[in-house]
């Protein structure tokens, strides 16, 4: 009999399968593996397991597909809750700090799922440590999220000198306030919030203030005379995304429509090649997207970056910057080797007959929003979920 692996666990936890979890358990039993030995996943990797279950039904189901808010928005089934009790034995928690800021309380805070912060408060490394540092961290993660991503609108915060709208954190009646606008938006109230007041926890002392600004397009060319066959290739660059490479495709079909993306990538065209193993959230509200874009693992998983954008200022660069491109590669002629394309990752458009059909379909893909026509489906990459 071939040996459980963590990964063998993870699968089952990630399956939301009780019966193949205990499985897997008395198979670990029977070959003598002692409690302390890593097979064993973290709270951490549990939770996020647990998660990311709701990510793979996400795409699976037109329903949740026509509403991503509610899909971002989770409370855990009982099944999760059966999963978390028979693994409690076997449940590690790490030293120091990480003990609870290392995201087995961070997704729980981003889904609003009380339920689930009820029973992680039940935990030692919570009963003792509420208030602190870490703590405070999370928390404010959790309002900024909330205000970003859960907010149509911030018509009910007060302007502040630097900002348009904000929310200020030192003030006494801030959930007072974030509640009435949650009420004027017709969502739900961000009781979870609440809950963490209820036990000691406190907005991080450093950022006193949740705010959201437009970001004006800063989109720029890139033409790369290295790559081997191709007399050009092209790129379009986001400069505000603090990242060297995009996939242009993925760009624009964030600003048609929610859901869940993969702008940033690596040179290679793959995300994980580049550390980013969760994509980026996009909400349209209107005339705006909001996208959440997660930290790469090389960088501190809790730090997470918000972005509104106008959407008609954005694909109007992006239309722009693709038909000179289109321009270029008619103008310039095709690559000799077209297979090539094949293999070319999203975040080049080479000369070739293919890389100008990618560039046709986003064009088109801009005109029909433009025109306030319906935009056909288009097709979704495949969610990477990478559990440590």
């Amino acid at each position: 009999m071939s040996k459980v692996t963590s990964f063998d666990l993870l699968s089952a936890i990630g399956e939301w399968n009780p019966d193949r979890l205990k499985t897997e358990l008395r198979r670990v039993k029977r070959q003598h593996i002692p409690p302390s030995d890593e097979i064993y996943p973290s709270l951490a990797g549990i939770i996020e397991s647990l998660y990311h279950h709701i990510a793979r039904q996400y795409k699976n189901d037109p329903k949740l597909q026509e509403n991503v808010t509610d899909h971002n928005w989770q409370v855990l089934p009982d099944v999760a809750y059966e999963i978390l009790e028979i693994l409690r034995p076997f449940y590690r928690f790490g030293k120091g700090e990480k003990d609870y800021a290392d995201h087995f309380l961070y997704l729980p805070l981003l889904h609003g799922d009380i339920r689930m912060l009820e029973y992680l408060w039940t935990l030692e490394p919570l009963k003792d440590h509420a208030g602190e540092q870490p703590l405070g961290e999370l928390f404010h993660a959790a309002i900024e999220d909330y205000c970003c991503m859960r907010l149509p609108d911030w018509e009910g915060f007060p302007s502040t000198g630097r900002w348009s709208k904000a929310l200020d954190l030192e003030s006494k009646d801030w959930l007072k306030k974030l509640y009435g606008q949650a009420e004027r938006c017709h969502i739900a109230p961000p009781s979870h919030l609440e809950f963490m007041l209820k036990h000691g926890c406190k907005p991080d002392p450093e950022i006193q203030y949740v705010y959201l600004s437009l970001s004006i397009p800063e989109l720029n060319l890139s033409i790369d005379h290295t790559i081997d066959e191709c007399k050009r290739a092209w790129t379009i660059l986001d400069q505000r995304m603090d990242h060297q490479t995009q996939d242009c495709s993925e760009l624009v079909k964030a600003c048609l429509r929610s859901g869940e993306y993969w702008p940033l990538t690596c040179v290679c065209g793959d995300p994980q090649c580049a550390g980013f193993y969760d994509p980026v959230l996009s909400i349209r509200f209107g005339d705006i997207v909001r996208w959440r874009i997660p930290s790469s693992m090389d960088a501190d998983p809790r730090k997470v970056r918000y972005r509104a954008i106008p959407v008609k200022d954005y694909l109007d660069d992006m239309d722009l910057l693709l038909e000179s491109i289109e321009r270029n590669i008619r103008k310039d002629g095709f690559a000799e080797r077209e297979s090539r394309a094949d293999s070319d990752p999203e975040t080049y458009f080479i000369p070739t007959p293919q890389s100008l059909e990618r560039i046709r379909t986003l064009r088109r893909f801009i005109r029909l929003e433009m025109a306030g026509k319906p935009i056909p489906a288009f097709k979704r990459q495949e969610p990477i979920c990478f559990v440590f």
